[in-house]
């Protein structure tokens, strides 16, 4: 076989002819031999996004054509301090000029191999890596190479020059960074501390392999120690006799112990997820020691000389060697992959979520994707060979985005801790709507330790939390209506909070907007800000909250406030938090961010009044899965839209009409939009505005300081002064209503524009 060798264009030379030569404003940067074709306007839309954002490196989707075939290719996001050295940017990617020869000007090693990734991190630290979701070009591979050769490049002995190269240009990155942690600098260990059921477990997660699992068992359960140990395997769900076997097992070896996740409320845990499961297990010892369920130990003392290694060095982390084989045990190529060329460095960002625990593991980047390690502790190496894999072909499970494409080495590319520079408690890459077996994934655990984590380290936002949960005198009902939206009451409340009150004075014309930074951008946050990764966007925990919890998604670009084309990322938002009500305020219509593109999200009773398709609505048009209904005037504090919908194509297809037969106004038609997940369906409301805010909006003494967006218009009625939450009644509750929405007169010939719209068969 021959060698994955690095392409010579990637060579530090390279780098700096690449920045000689370039004379225009932006520079690409061909990563590969293959032929790339830019398709219509690509190269425009990249440099319009590096214009706009003001990026390091950006890089896009492209398009790979085999003949008459073509096959998309979507790229994952970039996470802000990733080092991975093979991640995948596509074909080329787009540098300011002006920052390349800057960073070019800092490179003092010569790279043979390592020259683009020592530039690609040198980058990384000037300005932000965007991916952007497009297929901006089309590619005609020069060279097929064999995947699962691909797949042990990083580990071919033939390739180590190359990946010590890549080590060195990490370790300088960290050490710019101020995130490297050199073995001096370790924190002392005792090994002894607390009490474990054992004193090693080995941990072997599994899902449907049942060819190999009682092999990998038994090399466990066979290992000679002086002292006591267990075999912990977690079942995920397998249904192909796996499980069987392993009873059978056990049946005969109580040392054996199965976690079975059939009967846990996740649709998946995937790797990470069982050795934490196997890790807060009372079963685990006080070393747990990885095995693949298709490994086998070479030796029955592989566990005594992996436990007297964490002794000898004193570590944290053992990282060990395996041989590659076939199901005869004939060795393959590679062959010893023994991970010689790792330093005696770890990153800082690494951290602990299992006490004392230690972990072993014979592959260095399982054990940041399973289990994160207590900062700065050392870690050793045990290079004889450990385990054998029992075939080189290494399956990998990827999960399907939901109404989407596979997403290549998501799983891999999103579950490594891939921040020094923000605070550890963020969760980079923690979403993507993925789906097993078409059944939702029960993301609320996610959501709430990110928001625990984040309200233990921003004192801001705790203190505003505290205070809303603590409301009492200042949440009233102002009225309750006999009206009825569906079959529940519409009624009003009015919320003093007082650390609203700069959303509800923000000044939104163009010049104010541009003589202040965004705070939307991830470069103008609080550093106290984390963020959760989720496809284009970023979901943020507002530190102002309207209810609890209360979030901000935030497009990763900046790109201005806009609704068309973005409904279905509102339904699947929806869906995937399924206790919230997504919503989008319009640039005039309650917009704090006009300027950057986000959405709000907060508990699904923000009030009472939920909209539900039934009684009291007039249907409008029904099209496919998905039927619009409106209120009639008298049954109504203000006119409306409802679309309830099973199918985001005819939802998005709805709403387009709506949005078109809307007024026009500059930049888009007024509304405020919300949505929510109602019994298994879709509900959007729309809510059509005339003006941003009422005639008497001011802090003068016949004013009130009441911007009204969607919480308003759902019925809670948000001040930050007192002298506002005390005149604020059901009188001024209609007058604002009146001011601001649409008239039964304009109402009704937006029906009739719809109308004409649709053809009769969809009446």
């Amino acid at each position: 076989m021959e060698a994955i060798r690095p392409h010579s264009r990637l060579s530090t030379a390279a780098m700096k002819e690449i920045a000689a030569s370039a004379d225009e404003a932006y520079t690409l940067i061909h990563l590969s031999d293959d032929t790339v074709t830019f398709n219509y306007r690509g190269a425009e839309r990249m440099q319009q996004v590096m214009r706009t954002c003001g990026c390091a490196i950006a890089y896009s989707d492209y398009i790979t054509s085999d003949g008459d075939n073509l096959t998309p290719h979507p790229l994952i996001p970039y996470q802000k301090g990733s080092v991975r050295d093979d991640f995948d940017f596509g074909k080329v990617v787009m540098v300011p000029t002006a920052l390349l020869r800057e960073a070019v000007a800092e490179m003092t090693d010569d790279y043979q191999a390592a020259g683009w990734y020592d530039l690609r991190l040198r980058l990384s630290r000037k300005g932000a890596v965007l991916h952007i979701p497009e297929p901006l070009y089309t590619v005609s591979p020069t060279v097929k190479r064999d995947s699962e050769e691909a797949h042990f490049s990083y580990v071919d002995p033939r390739n180590r020059a190359s990946q010590i190269e890549m080590e060195m240009a990490a370790t300088s990155h960290l050490r710019a960074l101020g995130a490297l942690v050199l073995p001096a600098d370790r924190k002392p260990l005792d090994l002894t501390a607390g009490e474990f059921p054992v004193e090693a477990s080995v941990i072997i997660p599994v899902r449907n392999r049942r060819r190999t699992i009682a092999d990998a068992v038994n090399s466990a359960l066979s290992q000679e120690a002086p002292f006591s140990f267990n075999v912990i395997v977690v079942d995920n769900r397998s249904t192909d006799g796996t499980s069987e076997i392993l009873a059978g097992i056990a049946a005969t070896d109580p040392r054996l112990k199965i976690i079975d996740t059939t009967a846990l409320p996740y649709a998946s845990l995937g790797i990470g997820g069982c050795w934490n499961l196997a890790i807060h297990s009372p079963y685990c010892g006080r070393f747990a020691i990885q095995l693949d369920s298709d490994d086998i130990y070479s030796s029955p003392d592989v566990l005594s000389r992996i436990v007297d290694k964490f002794h000898a060095e004193s570590c944290g982390m053992v990282i060990g060697s395996y041989m590659l084989t076939d199901f005869d045990r004939n060795i393959i190529p590679p062959g010893l992959i023994d991970h010689a060329e790792r330093p005696q460095q770890c990153p800082s960002h690494q951290r602990t979520r299992c006490s004392t625990r230690i972990l072993h593991t014979s592959c260095p980047r399982d054990i940041i994707s399973r289990c994160q390690l207590r900062r700065g502790l050392r870690h050793g190496a045990c290079h004889k060979p450990r385990p054998q894999d029992r075939t080189h072909i290494r399956p990998t499970i990827f999960l399907p985005p939901m109404g989407g494409q596979h997403r290549p080495r998501a799983v891999a590319g999103t579950h490594k801790p891939q921040q020094p520079l923000q605070r550890p408690h963020s969760l980079p890459g923690a979403i993507s709507t993925y789906q097993m077996n078409k059944k939702p994934i029960d993301y609320a655990p996610i959501f709430e330790e990110f928001v625990d984590e984040e309200l233990s380290a921003w004192p801001l936002a705790a203190q505003n939390y505290d205070y809303l949960n603590k409301i009492t005198d200042n949440r009233q009902t102002i009225e309750s209506f006999d009206e009825k939206i569906g079959e529940r009451p519409w009624y009003i409340e009015k919320l003093l909070c007082s650390h609203r009150k700069a959303s509800l004075s923000a000044k939104v014309d163009q010049k104010s907007l541009s003589e202040r930074p965004c705070f939307l951008c991830k470069a103008n946050r609080p550093e106290e800000q984390g963020a959760i990764e989720w496809e284009n966007y970023e979901i943020l925990l507002n530190p102002y909250p309207i209810g609890d919890p209360h979030f901000t998604i935030a497009s990763k670009l900046h790109e201005p406030q806009r609704i068309a084309g973005r409904i279905k990322d509102m339904a699947r938002l929806a869906r995937m938090m399924p206790w919230c009500c997504v919503f989008y305020n319009g640039p005039l219509c309650g917009a704090s961010a006009p300027d950057h593109l986000h959405f709000q999200a907060t508990e699904q009773m923000l009030c009472a009044n939920t909209w539900t398709p039934k009684k009291n609505l007039t249907q409008v048009i029904r099209l496919g899965k998905s039927t619009l209904y409106a209120p009639t005037p008298s049954n109504s504090l203000f006119p409306y839209f409802i679309i309830d919908s099973a199918s985001d194509r005819d939802l998005s297809e709805i709403f387009d009409i709506v949005y078109n037969a809307l007024p026009q106004a500059d930049p888009e038609p007024m509304m405020n939009v919300v949505a929510m997940k109602t019994e298994g369906r879709m509900s959007v409301a729309i809510i059509p505005r005339r003006r941003h805010r009422p005639s008497f909006y001011g802090t003068g003494p016949d004013e009130m300081l009441i911007s009204p967006a969607s919480a308003e218009m759902l019925g809670l009625f948000i001040t930050s002064r007192q002298e506002d939450f005390d005149r604020l009644d059901l009188q001024t509750v209609r007058r604002i209503y009146d001011e601001v929405t649409l008239s039964p007169e304009e109402f009704s010939e937006v029906i009739d524009r719809i109308h004409h719209a649709v053809t009769p068969k969809t009446k």
